[in-house]
C-alpha cells in the first residue's frame, strides 16, 4: 500500500476495523494529522481505479482509430 501504508501505520483500529478512541482524539486534537490521512487514503484509491476516457472506450469498443 502506498501513500496510504504510512499513515495508516500511525493509527489504531479496534478488533471491529473501526478506529479506536485514541485514533478519533488524534484525528480532533490535529487537524493538519486528520487532513494528511485522507488526502494519502483518498490518492490511494483514487490510483487504484484508472480513468478511461469515453473516446478511448468508443474507440476500442468500435475499432474506429
Amino acid at each position: 500500500m502506498g501513500q496510504a501504508g504510512e499513515i495508516l501505520s500511525k493509527i489504531q483500529m479496534d478488533a471491529e476495523e473501526n478506529f479506536s478512541p485514541e485514533t478519533i482524539e488524534k484525528f480532533q486534537s490535529d487537524p493538519e494529522f486528520y487532513r494528511e490521512f485522507v488526502k494519502k487514503v483518498e490518492a490511494e484509491v483514487n490510483n487504484a481505479f484508472p480513468v478511461v476516457s469515453w473516446h478511448r472506450l468508443v474507440s476500442n469498443t468500435l475499432r474506429i482509430g
